[in-house]
């Protein structure tokens, strides 16, 4: 009866670092996926307002137009005018 129920811990815990390996997998693939999404819309949203800024817009109107917090907006254009 001993050996029965220490197999039978044996089983749950492999069940339980299978699962938890699963997991780290899932989690390890959801987080790349949704940084390399985020990556994308961030990248696509400075462009627009690089563009915007060259074309002669301010920062508010650029805010406006995009509904963005100002605040965001004015940052990128800083860093776009200390790097050029």
């Amino acid at each position: 009866m001993l050996l029965m129920w220490r197999d039978r811990e044996n089983i749950e815990i492999g069940r339980e670092i299978g699962y938890a390996e699963r997991y780290a997998e899932g989690y390890a693939e959801g987080y790349a996926k949704g940084f390399a999404e985020g990556l994308a819309e961030g990248m696509a949203r400075t462009a627009k307002i690089i563009r915007l800024h060259v074309d002669g817009l301010a920062a508010n109107e650029i805010a406006a137009r995009l509904c963005l917090d100002p605040h965001i907006v004015e940052y990128t254009i800083q860093k776009f005018t200390e790097v050029s």
